[in-house]
């Protein structure tokens, strides 16, 4: 008979046989519990893939290679369940097999019923155009600030995002261009097809020296300055698509401004030592070399936003605020025009200017009726 020590030895051994189970573990199960719950499918888009083809506006600038599917998978990933795909950290996965014009979806069924729900939209609306009106601003910081609080457009740092009606932009628009520092770009009007994309990039290259390739050549040392491009200005990119009771356009609007901190430009100079050789061969004392190379500083803006724009509406980004120098001149009529003389009646000098930047955007739904009726009296555009 075992006795009653014995037995409690037995059930301690097999409690501390038993395999623990920890967080670390507990988090493996339910990971791979959620990749369970992916479905894979198949969604054959050959009719798709023309009309979402990228169009690339460029005023200036080279326009790349871009590839047939990327206007619908952008459009997929920026639209539905954005934080589920892989691109941003989520499980979900799209691929597009050119041989078979189809895309191959990994997600949830949720998610895939808002794919079938969005083809299903693209195709009934292929024939819808969306026009888009964008306008960048920049209005002085303490005038801006007035400004904005009359319109209720907040000036807090991070990006907000305020909708104005026709008789309010107006208004708006009035009352900014009241000031003589207030500076307005307006893009052409820019028509897509629905869910199309479209870029329009409006840059200017700069080239700087901003260093020295110093080498030796074998017999002595040389410096090489190397010019660096710089692009400076705006870069647009929308992409809408048109809502099923067509009362709202949800955008999705990426924006990149860069410019120049000062339009002087520093300069840094770059000392270098050669040894000069004379032709008898004898090496003489070096010389010290110095070069200056430019220290251009820029300025980006970014934003990257999914608008819902309900019809008639402005979405007016706001939060952007900027400090750069700006050239002033200053010169006596008539004896700051003369040739050599001139010099000692005019002055110029760099002045500190903060302004607020803001975006807006208006998009306007084109409905199929009216471009039948456009192509049938004006017989199309070729």
């Amino acid at each position: 008979m075992l006795s009653r020590r014995f037995g409690l030895a037995v059930l301690l051994a097999g409690l501390l046989m038993q395999p623990l189970v920890g967080p670390a573990s507990l988090r493996a199960e339910e990971k791979v519990a959620g990749r369970a719950r992916l479905v894979q499918r198949s969604y054959l888009v050959a009719d798709l893939l023309v009309p979402l083809k990228p169009v690339v506006v460029e005023k200036q600038g080279k326009r790349g290679p871009v590839s047939p599917d990327h206007g619908l998978v952008k459009l997929i990933t920026h639209m539905i369940a954005v934080e589920t795909w892989q691109v941003n950290g989520g499980c979900g996965t799209i691929d597009y097999f050119p041989l078979g014009m189809t895309l191959v979806v990994n997600q949830t069924l949720e998610v895939h019923r808002q794919i079938e729900a969005l083809l299903k939209t693209l195709r009934a609306e292929q024939e819808t155009n969306v026009s888009c009106e964008i306008r960048l601003i920049s209005v002085d910081a303490d005038f801006g600030q007035r400004v904005l609080s009359e319109f209720g457009i907040p000036t807090k740092s991070k990006t907000e995002v305020t909708f104005l009606s026709h008789e309010q932009l107006r208004k708006f628009c009035d009352a900014i261009q009241a000031h003589l520092g207030t500076s307005v770009l307006q893009t052409p009007k820019i028509t897509m097809r629905n869910g199309q994309e479209a870029t329009l990039r409006v840059c200017n290259m700069q080239f700087f020296v901003t260093r020295v390739d110093v080498s030796w050549d074998g017999e002595q040392v040389r410096g090489m300055p190397i010019n660096t491009p710089i692009a400076t200005g705006v870069v647009l990119s929308v992409q809408p698509l048109v809502a099923a009771d067509r009362q709202s356009v949800r955008l999705h609007f990426q924006a990149n401004l860069t410019s120049l901190e000062s339009q002087k430009v520093g300069l840094s100079p770059v000392t270098t030592k050669l040894f000069p050789i004379h032709e008898s061969g004898e090496k003489a004392e070096p010389v010290t070399f110095t070069q200056f190379i430019q220290t251009p500083k820029v300025i980006t803006l970014s934003a990257d936003k999914v608008l819902s724009i309900p019809e008639g509406r402005t979405a007016v980004l706001s939060g952007w605020k900027q400090k750069r120098e700006v050239s002033k001149k200053w010169a006596l009529p008539l004896l700051g025009e003369l040739p050599y003389l001139g010099s000692l009646f005019r002055y110029e000098w760099q002045e500190p200017v903060c302004e607020r930047i803001l975006f807006m955007v208006t998009p306007r739904v084109v409905l199929p009726e009216k471009v039948e009726t456009y192509e049938r009296i004006h017989g199309g555009i070729e």
